[in-house]
């Protein structure tokens, strides 16, 4: 591609990204209204039971993280706690 096209092609590429940033915006302001309306509805007792399910979750997500680190250094020719 020469010089003189790399102007317009950039140009069409802003206007692709803005276009689509544009939706991505449109799309995420939706969701957030979405969920506002949902959090509106959910009492105190049940957001707490939420942020608790949450915790645990994220905490089996780490421990999932752990080992998967743990058999990745024990793999043959890897570095790590268990490696080489």
């Amino acid at each position: 591609m020469n010089a003189d096209m790399m102007g317009p092609v950039f140009a069409a590429a802003a206007v692709v990204t803005r276009s689509y940033l544009r939706s991505m915006t449109r799309d995420l302001s939706e969701r957030r209204q979405i969920v506002e309306q949902i959090v509106d509805g959910i009492s105190d007792d049940q957001r707490q039971q939420i942020h608790d399910a949450a915790e645990a979750l994220s905490a089996e997500i780490c421990a999932i993280c752990d080992i998967t680190r743990k058999v990745a250094a024990a793999a043959p020719g890897q570095r790590g706690e268990a490696g080489a």
